[in-house]
C-alpha cells in the first residue's frame, strides 16, 4: 500500500518565460534532506462558513472554499554550483535578457568556464527575461505518485536568502541557501511525472571554501579581504500582492509586486579591531563580496564560483559572546542604491553548465 513515503520524495523543476505555464519538467531539483522541504503550502483555501444563530447551540451550518493559495517553502539547502543560479533565476525582477545574465545561456570564460550575473532590475517585474523566469514544478512521492502527486505552475521567489560559514557538518554543507515560491495559479493534481529526467552531477559549495572582502565603495570590491569574519547571510525579499479580478474562479487574477524590494546583509566578526565599529557610529558605506570558490573548471584557472556583492550601512553593531569565549559583533547591514552594481547586490555564478537554464 503507498504511504506517501519521506524519503522518495521528488522535485522536479524547469524555468518558464511564459507566465503561469505548466512548464515540462527539464531537471531533477536537490533540496538536500526531505525536512528542507516545507509543501503545507499547497492547496490552501481560504475558509468561507456559514454561521446562523437559529434557536440551536450548532453554529455551524455550511463550509465553503474560497481563494487557492499555494507556496512552497526550501530552508537549508546545500548550494550546490551547478544549480545555485537555477534558483537565483526565479527572483522577482532578475534580468536574463541578454548573455552571462540570469537563465540566459552563459558567457564563456577559459574555455570550459561559464558565468551568470544575477541582478534585479529596477524597474521591471514582469514575468519573462527582461523580470525573472518563474518555476513549474512537480512534486510528490514516487510511491504515491500514482495516486497523487501536484503539478505547481507560476512560483516566483519573493523571499530568498543564502547563507555562509565556514564549519560544515554532516547536511550543513556551510554555505547554505532558501526561499519563499508563491503563485496564483492553481496546484493541479496528477498521477504521473512527465519529462525524461536523468540524475545529474551536484558539486557542493562548503564552507572551507568561503572568502569575505569589505570595502568602501563600489568601485573596489574585492579588494580588501577580512577574515575576520565567520559568518553572512543575504536576504531579498518582495512581497506579492495578489489581483482577485472577477473571472468565475477561485484563483487571483494575477500577483504583482508594488512595493520596493528589502535587502539585507548580516555578518558576525570577530572584534579584533574598531574598524566595522566606527563604520556603525559614522554609517560609513560598507562594499562587501563574499563568495565560495571551488575546484577548477576552466581550461587554466576559473573556479566554480558562488559570489554575493553588497552595497549597504550598517543599521546595527551588537556585540555577542561565540563560541570559546571570543567577543564577536553581529553587523546588520541595509543595502543602498549603488550606480556601478545598478543596485544594493548583485549574484555571481560560475560552474561547468553551459547551456540557458531555460533547457538544462
Amino acid at each position: 500500500m503507498a504511504t506517501g513515503t519521506q524519503g522518495l520524495m521528488t522535485l522536479r523543476g524547469a524555468l518558464g518565460a511564459t507566465e503561469g505555464a505548466a512548464t515540462t519538467p527539464t531537471r531533477y531539483l536537490y533540496p538536500g534532506v526531505p525536512g528542507n522541504v516545507d509543501l503545507s503550502g499547497i492547496q490552501q483555501f481560504e475558509t468561507i462558513e456559514d454561521r446562523v444563530a437559529w434557536a440551536k447551540r450548532e453554529p455551524m451550518r455550511s463550509v465553503y472554499a474560497g481563494i487557492e493559495s499555494n507556496q512552497v517553502v526550501l530552508s537549508n539547502v546545500p548550494a550546490s554550483f551547478e544549480d545555485a543560479g537555477f534558483y537565483m533565476a526565479t527572483i522577482v525582477g532578475v534580468t536574463s535578457g541578454s548573455t552571462g545574465l540570469g537563465g540566459n545561456t552563459p558567457t564563456t570564460v577559459d574555455t570550459s568556464a561559464y558565468s551568470r550575473a544575477f541582478q534585479s532590475s529596477q524597474t521591471v517585474t514582469t514575468v519573462g527575461s527582461t523580470g525573472g523566469y518563474d518555476l513549474a514544478l512537480q512534486v510528490g512521492t514516487t510511491d504515491l505518485i500514482s495516486t497523487v502527486g501536484w503539478s505547481i505552475p507560476g512560483l516566483r521567489c519573493t523571499d530568498y536568502s543564502i547563507s555562509f560559514t565556514k564549519r560544515g557538518t554532516g547536511t550543513d554543507t556551510g554555505v547554505t541557501f532558501g526561499g519563499t515560491w508563491v503563485t496564483p495559479k492553481t496546484a493541479t493534481q496528477i498521477t504521473s511525472f512527465t519529462g525524461s529526467l536523468s540524475d545529474r552531477t551536484q558539486t557542493l559549495a562548503v564552507g572551507q571554501n568561503n572568502y569575505a572582502f569589505v570595502d568602501s565603495s563600489s568601485g573596489s570590491l574585492g579588494s580588501t579581504a577580512d577574515t575576520n569574519i565567520i559568518r553572512a547571510m543575504f536576504q531579498l525579499t518582495q512581497n506579492p500582492a495578489f489581483h482577485d479580478g472577477f473571472d468565475g474562479t477561485a484563483l487571483s487574477t494575477s500577483m504583482h509586486f508594488p512595493e520596493q524590494w528589502t535587502s539585507m546583509l548580516t555578518i558576525t566578526r570577530k572584534f579584533s579591531d574598531t574598524t566595522e565599529l566606527a563604520a556603525w557610529l559614522a554609517r560609513t558605506t560598507r562594499a562587501v563580496r563574499i563568495e565560495n570558490v571551488g575546484a577548477l573548471v576552466g581550461g587554466a584557472t576559473a573556479k566554480n564560483t558562488i559570489r554575493v556583492d553588497f552595497v549597504g550601512k550598517p543599521t546595527s553593531h551588537v556585540h555577542t559572546w561565540e563560541a570559546n569565549g571570543i567577543l564577536y559583533a553581529n553587523i546588520g547591514l541595509q543595502g543602498i542604491y549603488d550606480s556601478t552594481l545598478g543596485a544594493s547586490w548583485k549574484l555571481f555564478t560560475q560552474n561547468s553548465i553551459s547551456a540557458a537554464y531555460t533547457s538544462a
